[in-house]
Order: structure tokens, then sequence, then C-alpha cells
């Protein structure tokens, strides 16, 4: 049985890569029927293994390539939920392991799409507390390695983003604040 499982796990693993080149490639239906098929195979394997850590990352995975074809083809509805379940997962695996930075890393990759679709949708106070979400979990990496070149730019890049929302949604006070805070880093 732990033969056979591996095998589905890999072969999941197969199906999300074959979905981003074609995603790549700009065939979505073949990267739709591929993320499709990843997450069914990660559900079945996780329904037969609950605590099986690497199956809810490999399913965090697989739902923001979900959300990502989903936005790109206008579907927004079916993003937003595959985000929604990213983000759940996500939080779930950094609370497992609160001093992870890939963990939070990619936590703040999931709010990062989020945020960006919110502000698609027009949902911007979604977008607002969606995106200094994010950009608490980029500062706190960026203090924990403050030398990581990589942890500068994502904290930077979501100052920018959150900075863009506050404007957007005229809370000027937020966006002073944050683009004071951007300033200070780029200054460090």
């Amino acid at each position: 049985q732990l033969i056979a499982e591996k095998r589905l796990r890999a072969l999941s693993i197969a199906h999300e890569r074959l979905g981003e080149v074609e995603l790549r490639e700009r065939r979505f239906a073949e990267a739709d029927a591929a993320f499709q098929r990843a997450i069914e195979i990660t559900e079945e394997l996780m329904a037969k293994n609950p605590q099986e850590e690497r199956l809810r990352v490999d399913l965090s995975y697989n739902l923001i390539d979900r959300g990502d074809l989903a936005r790109e083809l206008g579907r927004l509805g079916e993003a937003r939920k595959a985000y929604e379940r990213a983000i759940a997962l996500r939080e779930e695996l950094a609370r497992a392991h609160p001093q992870s930075a890939h963990r939070l890393r990619e936590l703040s990759v999931a709010y990062s799409r989020a945020g960006e679709l919110a502000l698609l949708q027009d949902r911007l106070e979604d977008a607002l507390r969606t995106n200094q979400r994010d950009a608490e979990i980029t500062e706190k990496l960026w203090r924990w390695y403050p030398e990581s070149a990589e942890y500068r730019r994502d904290f930077a890049i979501s100052l920018d983003a959150l900075g863009r929302t506050a404007t957007r949604v005229k809370r000027y006070d937020v966006a002073e604040e944050v683009y004071t805070r951007s300033l200070e880093m780029k200054q460090a």
C-alpha cells in the first residue's frame, strides 16, 4: 500500500508540473485538466492519510496553480476559492512550524495572490486586509534574515502592494505609514 501511495503522489506531482507547462504554453484546457487531476489524486491520498503533512503542502501548491489558471481565464470566483483553501492549508502548516521561513514564505505567496485577486474584483477592504497580512509575514522574514536580498525584495513588493491598495481605498494614513516603512527598509 505504501508503494502504491508513493506512486500516486508521484503521479499527482507529474500532473501538477504538466499543468504548469501547459499554463505557460497557454493551453488552458490541458492545464485545467492536469491541475484538476493533481488535486483529485492529492485529496484521495489525504483522505487515506489525513495527518500526512507533505500532502497538505502538495495540495496547497495544486490550489495556487488552479487559482492562477482560473484567474487567467476570468473565473474569479473559482480562483478565490482556490486561494482561500490554499491560505487555510498554509496557515495550518505555518502554525505547525512557526520558525520555518519556508512555510512562512509559502503563506506569503498565497496571501499575495489572494490580494491581487481581491483588487481585481474590487473587494478593496479584503485586498487591504490580505495585503496587510502578506506584509506582516514578509517583514517577519526580512527581520529574521536582514541579509537576504530575496526577503528584502519580497518585503518591498508586499509594501508596494499594500501602499497601492491603501491609496485605492483612500486610506491615506495607512499608505503614508507603509511608504515611510518602505523608505526606511530600503535605506537600512
